[in-house]
């Protein structure tokens, strides 16, 4: 009986931690997908609705909060001078839902080839990322608070 104790213990430990399926998780992805969605539209709006006012950002070596005008004014800008070609998952995104329902997270690893138009020329870029992004539930809607994002390192991934 002793043998079978830490077994089961690892068991239970695994079935704690498999990603959610269905409900909320099928609501955090649906909003995962609409924010690549809004990135191909080029409609930072879209994009900035679907987070809370203020949402805590970690890139580049930098904790900072990021209030919404901000996002909104900076991505506004992003967008507008950016084509997207590709924007897509590589993976099924990983999602976790707390128990209590309050709040959940996803891990996304996605491709990007986006045409950029900066002073009268096109810059082409081909990049690799990988994210989590961090939601709460307020008022019963889902809402994206924080992210931590970096950039796979080394040439061009074609």
């Amino acid at each position: 009986m002793i043998r079978r104790v830490p077994l089961l213990l690892v068991i239970v430990a695994a079935a704690a931690c498999r990603p959610a399926a269905g409900g909320d998780a099928d609501i955090i992805l649906g909003i995962h997908e609409r924010i690549l969605q809004a990135h191909r539209a080029r409609d930072a709006s879209a994009w900035t609705d679907l987070e809370a006012d203020t949402v805590v950002v970690a890139s580049r070596g930098r904790i900072f909060e990021s209030p919404r005008a901000e996002r909104l004014a900076i991505r506004q800008q992003y967008l507008g001078s950016t084509r997207f070609s590709v924007y897509r998952d590589l993976r099924p995104p990983i999602v976790q839902v707390a128990r209590d329902g309050s709040q959940a997270w996803l891990f996304a690893n996605v491709e990007v080839v986006a045409h950029r138009d900066t002073a009268g020329a096109t810059d082409s870029t081909h990049t690799i990322w990988a994210w989590i992004e961090l939601y709460e539930r307020r008022g019963g809607r889902w809402l994206l608070v924080g992210n931590v994002s970096n950039e796979r390192p080394g040439p061009d991934p074609r």
